[in-house]
């Protein structure tokens, strides 16, 4: 008997094994392969988020300007409109960390969005706030500062 024969003996069953093995390497390298396409798309989901709710404050970057912004490329636009864009990119990076309930959490990601955009960056409102249309008619406005919490 020669030392390899010692210690192997050929099984039937060892070809179902060897089978099952490889079967789950394959569903570990398409495992793999999926987490980078999905990740792919929750980068691209946030830069359309991005994009729409900055567009709903008035910003004038396109889709593309906001994935360049985000991709850390140069992008001509007002200066403002781009850091609004680094700003909220910043929030979304910072949201597995926020308590939902928590005030502070809340003046925390407004101080990310709003940094060096308003004075008041991080704090409650102590001014008076409407939404008004393009012809100047008053849309909505907010309640007055002394009922927003301080």
């Amino acid at each position: 008997m020669t030392p390899l024969e010692k210690f192997y003996t050929e099984d039937p069953a060892w070809y179902g094994k060897i089978g099952d093995i490889h079967a789950l390497i394959e569903r570990v390298k398409i495992s793999e392969e999926m987490s980078g396409d999905a990740l792919h798309l929750r980068k691209l989901s946030r830069i359309l988020s991005i994009h729409a709710s900055t567009a709903i404050e008035g910003n004038q970057l396109t889709l593309g300007q906001v994935s360049d912004v985000i991709n850390g490329k140069p992008v001509w636009g007002p200066p403002k409109d781009i850091k609004e864009v680094q700003n909220a990119w910043l929030a979304y990076d910072d949201m597995p960390s926020y308590e939902p309930w928590s005030v502070n959490d809340l003046l925390k990601a407004y101080a990310h969005l709003t940094d060096t955009l308003i004075g008041e960056s991080g704090k409650f409102r102590t001014v008076g706030v409407a939404v008004v249309r393009n012809d100047g008619m008053v849309m909505h406005r907010g309640a007055p500062p002394e009922q927003v919490l301080n």
